[in-house]
């Protein structure tokens, strides 16, 4: 590329940016969609798919990423760190966790610091809060010359510290908070104020944590931004916590939980209802809460917070749409475990595709599911693509949506946005057991590699080589065909071989 090319392709950049930032969507996609990616540079495209993603077409951009990635991945040759990482942010958008952590290990830590944002970006997304808290003491320490990029690591590890509960908490957005003042990060403040409104509603103190969201509603009021919601969210629960049996404080509870849910805030609806069953001690809430909740630290934070041997059951019966779930009787159920409805079986066959797809679809009561989310458990052995994947689970929701009408069974599929919820038609209630078992990544590619070599040695090159994947990745699959019982191994040091381990 000549100089005055890359010249002028960085001037759009800017100009793609500043319109972007100022609001201008529809101009700034429509110039975005006639662009070609293949004359710009790889880490120009970088900043484009970041433009593509923030406008909310994801779609356009990873099909610019994606040749860019694994081409060279296919070569064994790390890709521009840049692409990956946004890459990397993209399947984060679309739910594929997996394969997400597994292309982060291509990536050197040390030397691009941004990795450990996006790896937290996954972690948070599964509420792994506390493997979450080593990637942003990192993230701070290699950022030190940078102040505002310390202060956003220092905000999400407060986050992490407030959520587990830690002493740091409190000493940790303390500081925050006079970096931001020092500095004059306004949101940043709010957001501060914010967290520590929680670590004091934690401590019983309510007058003050009132007094630090008032904080942070000054600050966040002409700022377009969702940590309003936030703000307000905490505001009302602070009211139930004081007065639980409060008409108003309901009323107004439920007034920010309807916000939040047209909005589409799932985890703030969560949350609202998590709150909501520990003012008001409301059990029916509590539970659905715990177990429409498939994340495991989510899980052991109720846990702690309401006693364990309230969730001893193994199953649950979720009544789909009903927000504040009360008792109800006579109600017709479908049992997701052994797919029966009133008394006689439905015509699915268990364990197979359309029997996980159900599954995967009932697996969380506040989160539609999404595309990503799928893919990486239903067709485990394969990489994500945003139309192929699609097709895949939109052909699943139909044959769905087809065996319930047939079987009289209320209940349908809606997709939008590349997620799916399940809709009830009529009042149903819904048996879900305690966990759902689905095929793991993992435990699909160790089958893969009993396949590939059932009688002779192999490496970690060789692993990498056939999966196309990183050293880390390919070391940390043996290490778990060797925890499984799968392979053992033989020497070590350079000499290191593995084995398929045979059958006793």
């Amino acid at each position: 590329m000549k100089e005055k090319g890359r010249g002028e392709q960085q001037a759009l950049i800017l100009e793609l940016e500043r319109m972007v930032r100022e609001g201008h969507s529809l101009l700034a996609y429509k110039k975005l969609r006639s662009l070609n990616p293949s004359e710009f540079e790889p880490g120009q495209v970088a900043v484009l798919a970041n433009l593509c993603r923030r406008l909310g077409h994801g779609d356009t951009s990873f099909r610019w990423l994606k040749p860019l990635v694994w081409q060279q991945i296919e070569l064994g040759v790390t890709p521009e760190p840049k692409v990956l990482l946004e890459f990397v942010y993209h399947l984060a958008t679309y739910g594929s966790l997996d394969e997400a952590h597994e292309l982060l290990d291509w990536v050197d830590f040390d030397q691009y610091p941004q990795a450990h944002l996006a790896k937290i970006t996954i972690l948070f997304k599964e509420w792994r809060y506390l493997d979450s808290v080593p990637h942003l003491q990192q993230y701070i320490r290699k950022m030190k010359n940078d102040q505002y990029q310390v202060a956003i690591g220092t905000i999400n590890l407060a986050a992490c510290y407030v959520f587990l509960k830690m002493d740091k908490a409190e000493e940790t957005v303390s500081g925050l908070i006079r970096m931001c003042q020092e500095n004059d990060y306004r949101v940043l403040l709010g957001n501060a104020y914010e967290l520590l409104s929680q670590v004091s509603i934690a401590q019983g103190e309510y007058a003050q944590a009132l007094d630090l969201l008032s904080k942070a509603e000054e600050i966040l009021r002409g700022n377009q931004s969702s940590s309003l919601l936030f703000v307000e969210k905490w505001q009302s629960i602070v009211g139930l916590l004081r007065e639980p049996n409060s008409a108003e404080a309901k009323t107004r509870f439920l007034a920010v939980r309807q916000k939040a849910a047209e909005r589409k805030n799932w985890e703030t609806i969560r949350s609202c209802d998590f709150y909501y069953s520990y003012a008001t001690q409301d059990l029916e809430t509590s539970k659905k809460v715990y177990f429409g909740t498939p994340f495991i630290p989510y899980r052991k934070m109720v846990e702690q917070q309401l006693g364990a041997d309230l969730f001893s059951d193994e199953k649950y019966l979720w009544i789909p749409q009903w927000d504040i779930p009360k008792v109800h009787k006579n109600l017709k159920t479908l049992s997701v475990t052994d797919l029966s409805y009133e008394g006689r079986s439905v015509p699915i066959k268990q364990g197979q595709l359309l029997h996980n797809f159900l599954k995967g679809i009932c697996l969380d009561f506040y989160k539609p599911a999404s595309i990503g989310f799928f893919h990486h458990n239903l067709y485990p052995g394969e990489y994500f693509d945003v139309k192929s994947t699609t097709e895949k689970v939109v052909r699943l929701k139909k044959r769905l949506n087809k065996a319930l009408e047939a079987e009289d069974i209320p209940l349908v599929v809606r997709s939008s946005d590349n997620q799916l919820i399940l809709k009830a038609t009529a009042p149903i209630a819904i048996e879900v057991p305690r966990e759902y078992c689905f095929r793991n990544r993992q435990t699909e590619l160790a089958n893969k590699v009993v396949d590939l070599f059932p009688n002779k040695n192999f490496t970690t090159s060789d692993v990498q080589g056939e999966f196309k994947v990183s050293e880390r990745t390919a070391q940390r699959l043996i290490q778990f065909g060797v925890e499984k019982g799968l392979f053992e191994q033989r020497g070590s040091g350079k000499k290191t071989r593995y084995q398929v381990k045979k059958a006793s």
